[in-house]
């Protein structure tokens, strides 16, 4: 029989995701932090074999202690004697109602913490937030063994968002720096409270997303401003954008691929035949453009090629009509951000909303340009791009179901990047003054949206966290000494 101090241990966690393996005492530490409890299934590694956690004799003591714990500080809900305006002092609830905090709260577990403890730990499994009733914690990751603060968080602040919204690995660990009182909220009890009592769900969820929101516009404004101090030192980056692109697309075969030149001489593409026929349809690429075939290695005009004649004659220029109202049920179920919704939810969505409509190459939104409304879109496809230093830089492709200008919607802030439509696009446009009349005629489809939303932009902070990630690789990797370039 195998020693019990030697077994590993994966664990099912609540997003269906297997964590692991990992040795016994990090096991004993998931419990005491409540990622594993008594119902949790425990895999044995080298048993090979499943068993409740309660049936796992090694890690009984643990489950005990955390038991106790729970109980000695009133598992759920928070102490009466904590009213509303004192948990106003967390900055994220200072616009609700005595009454919705009273109902948020009780979805809130109460967890006091001794000085210099792990709240949680990076790349460990998690899926709750923490709001700061009181003293201070700091936010650090281990670089080539050596600790490194990102930042420090003190009474009215949060943190862990995105394992709440998106059942990620925790990005960081956090310590606490002194004593202190923090309220968890996992995203299960959020969902809970987005069907029962969504009026005090949605004011919550819009607090969280605006802070996303202006934690996103800071990593882009230093992405900017990295990038520019790359290109003045003449570091070649053009392999790490086209890495960037490809992880955002498919890649178009060479052979079957086309570049096109428009009349303001600018080169798109590369693209595939399809596409390419569909600027020419839209009038954006004209029969008299220069097109470049990756299979002929060669320059024509679109009017000499021969697969796109019958879509240079087909061109006919006539207007189109860019907006209308009203979007179909059917349509808003193809849209992942609403793919959770009924269809008596998404009839009345689309009653509310409208839609537009782009041209293959038209930009959609402009860098720098006021806005206050979000696309999501239903049909094509659009590339999103920022000018560095006088250099159009792809930042990603986005295809049909995604959505974007979501940072304006919830912060009215300029536009953070150009949206450029690749191919024809048909998108439902979402303004802050849709949104407050579909807050107005449907909370518990706001909260549906907003939790959506929320998941999503979690997601991508974690791919910009990630973009960042391949920079460093990519700059160690041409010899850049990168120790200095982001203090």
């Amino acid at each position: 029989m195998a020693d019990e101090t030697q077994f590993t241990y994966k664990v099912l966690a609540d997003d269906n995701l297997l964590y692991g393996p990992v040795d016994l005492p990090t096991l004993c530490e998931w419990v005491r932090q409540g990622l594993v409890v008594r119902e949790s299934w425990i895999y044995r590694v080298e048993a090979d074999n499943w068993h409740r956690a309660y049936d796992v004799p090694e890690i009984q003591a643990a489950i005990a202690a955390a038991s106790e714990a729970a109980e000695a500080v009133g598992a759920f809900g928070v102490p009466y004697h904590i009213t509303p305006g004192m948990l106003r002092r967390i900055r994220i609830l200072g616009t609700m109602t005595d009454d919705q905090i009273r109902e948020l709260s009780t979805a809130m577990h109460y967890r006091e913490f001794k000085q210099f403890v792990p709240v949680v730990k990076a790349d460990m499994p998690g899926n709750s937030m923490f709001l700061i009733l009181g003293g201070e914690v700091r936010v650090r990751r281990f670089l080539n063994g050596r600790e490194k603060i990102l930042a420090t968080l003190v009474t009215g602040d949060f943190f862990g968002e995105l394992a709440m919204l998106d059942h990620s690995p925790r990005s960081a660990e956090v310590v606490t720096n002194v004593d202190s009182v923090l309220l968890e909220l996992d995203g299960g009890a959020l969902k809970l409270i987005a069907e029962r009592s969504p009026w005090t769900a949605v004011p919550f969820l819009l607090a969280i997303i605006r802070t996303m929101a202006r934690r996103i516009r800071t990593d882009n404004e230093r992405w900017k401003g990295v990038i520019g101090y790359l290109e003045v030192l003449e570091v070649d980056l053009s392999k790490f954008f086209a890495s960037i692109i490809q992880a955002g697309r498919q890649n178009v075969e060479p052979e079957k691929a086309y570049r096109a030149v428009t009349d303001e001489g600018v080169a798109y593409g590369p693209v595939d035949l399809a596409t390419l026929k569909s600027w020419v349809q839209e009038g954006q690429v004209s029969a008299h453009n220069w097109v470049y075939s990756y299979a002929a290695d060669s320059w024509r005009k679109t009017g000499q090629i021969a697969e796109l004649l019958e879509a240079v004659q087909a061109a006919t220029g006539a207007e189109r009509v860019e907006i209308f109202s009203g979007v179909s049920p059917e349509n808003l179920s193809q849209m992942k951000v609403l793919g959770a919704m009924t269809a008596e939810q998404l009839e009345r969505v689309g009653k509310i909303l409208g839609q537009r409509r782009a041209k293959p190459l038209e930009v959609i939104v402009k860098q720098d340009a006021p806005g206050d409304s979000m696309f999501l879109i239903l049909e094509g496809e659009v590339r999103v791009r920022q000018m560095i230093k006088g250099t159009e830089k792809t930042l990603v492709v986005l295809p049909a179901g995604e959505f974007f200008g979501e940072l304006s919607l919830f912060d009215h802030s300029p536009r953070s990047a150009d949206v450029v439509a690749i191919k024809a696009c048909t998108l439902i446009e979402i303004t802050g003054e849709s949104l407050k009349k579909l807050e107005e005629a449907a909370p518990d489809v706001t909260a549906a949206f907003l939790l959506a939303v929320g998941k999503t932009m979690a997601r991508r902070i974690r791919m910009d966290n990630h973009r960042w990630g391949k920079l460093i690789e990519y700059l160690q990797g041409v010899g850049v000494d990168v120790s200095q370039l982001f203090n």
